[in-house]
């Protein structure tokens, strides 16, 4: 909810259209209501659809954006929301889990010499740990074609913000 009411906007990212994005303060309830992406001929992807290069690429290129628009920007700099690991965060998904990605239809064709899900979390980690430069930009968390779907105009736009953070 944070990512749609706070961030998103101001980046210029391609994603869901938000109408109304808030939290209810103390059950911590959120609620999001978008733009109907299916009503204006736009297509959801999962793990297994194909992608192109060129999809691909311009999915790279709304990363980008992202990172360049919060580059350091004070205006997230203190938001509790975007610290790792937060309540909202704290249980991701593990080495079991991961495993069963691999072991399947989601898992079919990658190597095996990066076939590790303990390697995957590693990285991760690493990556989402705040580093000592003191620069940072707001990250996506979980970049896969399952968190893209395609506009009307079939464009890559951002999905799924539950795991966004500085970093």
């Amino acid at each position: 909810v944070n990512f749609y009411r706070d961030v998103a906007e101001a980046t210029g990212v391609r994603t869901l259209r938000s109408v109304y994005a808030d939290e209810d303060p103390q059950t911590r309830h959120n609620v999001v209501i978008t733009e109907d992406v299916i009503a204006s001929g736009g297509v959801f992807l999962d793990a297994l659809s194909p992608y192109t290069p060129d999809q691909t690429a311009e999915s790279l290129t709304q990363y980008a954006k992202l990172h360049g628009a919060t580059w350091g920007k004070s205006r997230w700099a203190k938001a509790a929301w975007l610290d790792w690991p937060n309540a909202a965060n704290r249980g991701f998904r593990g080495v079991d889990d991961i495993r069963v990605n691999f072991d399947g239809p989601i898992g079919a064709g990658v190597p095996a010499e990066v076939n590790e899900p303990q390697r995957l979390i590693d990285a991760f980690e690493a990556v989402m740990a705040p580093g000592d430069s003191g620069v940072w930009a707001v990250l996506h968390g979980d970049a896969h074609v399952g968190n893209v779907f395609l506009d009307s105009e079939a464009q890559p736009s951002l999905l799924d913000w539950q795991c966004v953070r500085r970093g």
